[in-house]
C-alpha cells in the first residue's frame, strides 16, 4: 500500500480503543507509539531524527536492521552523519543494525526491490515462503539478498506523492525458514507509518528552510505571508 504522504488527508479509518486490548497488549502498543513519537520529537532533519527512524523500525517491528535511504539534494544540505555508500541513486542517511554484520555487506540491499519501491510508490515485500521474491542480480557485487529470510521496503513521499526516499528493513537467516519470520501486514503497515513521519519531518525541514529564505529578503510579517500563500 502506500504511506501517509504531507499535505494529503488521512484516509477515514474506523478507530478502536486501547480498552478494547488486553492490558499486556495495550502495554505493547502504548511502547510501540513511544518509539514511534521519539521520530517525531527529534529536530527535523538532523542526524538524531534519521537515526531514530532506522532504531524505531528494527525495535517496533524486530527486524535485524533498518535502513533510511534517501535521494540526493532532498535534505538541501546533508547531515554531518550521513553514510558514505548509497545503493543506486539513494543515498544512505541512517542505519541500525541488531546483529553484527560485515562493513562489506551493511548497505548491501536488493537493487530489484528498491526500484520496484521507486516505479510503484508503494510497499513491496520480499518473502520466499509467501512466493515474493525480489530477484536481485547476485552475480556481480554484495549478495544482496544472501542471508535475508525477508525484507520490507516502504517509499518515502513528498506532498506531490514522488518517491524522495525508502525505509528499507529486513530479517536475516538464523537457519530455518519458520513462519513466524515472515513480515505480516501489521508490521508492513507500521513501517509505512515511519516512513510517513520520515515524509512529514523532511516537509518540516523545506518548510523551515524556505521562511529561513524568505527572512532574509523581507520582514518578518511579508515573510509569514509568503510563506503561508
Amino acid at each position: 500500500s502506500i504511506p501517509p504522504t504531507p499535505g494529503n488527508p488521512l484516509l477515514s479509518v474506523e478507530m478502536t480503543s486501547l480498552r478494547q486490548f488486553e492490558p499486556q497488549h495495550a502495554d505493547t502498543i502504548v511502547a510501540m507509539l513511544r518509539l514511534a513519537l521519539q521520530v517525531v520529537q527529534n529536530a527535523s532533519g538532523s542526524d538524531a531524527f534519521y537515526q531514530a527512524a532506522a532504531v524505531a523500525t528494527t525495535e517496533i517491528v524486530q527486524v535485524d536492521r533498518a535502513m533510511v535511504l534517501l535521494r540526493p539534494g532532498v535534505l538541501g544540505t546533508s547531515p554531518q552523519g550521513i553514510a558514505s555508500a548509497g545503493v543506486g541513486d539513494l543515498q544512505c542517511v541512517a542505519s541500525h543494525t541488531k546483529t553484527t554484520m560485515a562493513a562489506s555487506n551493511l548497505f548491501a540491499i536488493s537493487r530489484s526491490l528498491l526500484s520496484r519501491v521507486i516505479r510503484n510508490g508503494a510497499t513491496v515485500i520480499h518473502d520466499p515462503r509467501k512466493g515474493v521474491i525480489a530477484t536481485d542480480d547476485q552475480s556481480r557485487g554484495p549478495a544482496s539478498l544472501v542471508n535475508v529470510e525477508c525484507a520490507v521496503a516502504s517509499p518515502i513521499l513528498n506532498q506531490h506523492r514522488e518517491v524522495i526516499g525508502v525505509l528499507y528493513a529486513d530479517r536475516r537467516s538464523a537457519g530455518d525458514l519458520s513462519p513466524s519470520s515472515s513480515i505480516n501486514d501489521m508490521e508492513a503497515t507500521l513501517i509505512e507509518i515511519l516512513a510517513g513521519a520520515v515524509a512529514g519531518g523532511i516537509a518540516r525541514c523545506a518548510e523551515e528552510r524556505f521562511r529561513h529564505t524568505l527572512s532574509e529578503f523581507f520582514s518578518p510579517k511579508v515573510a509569514s505571508r509568503l510563506a503561508t500563500n
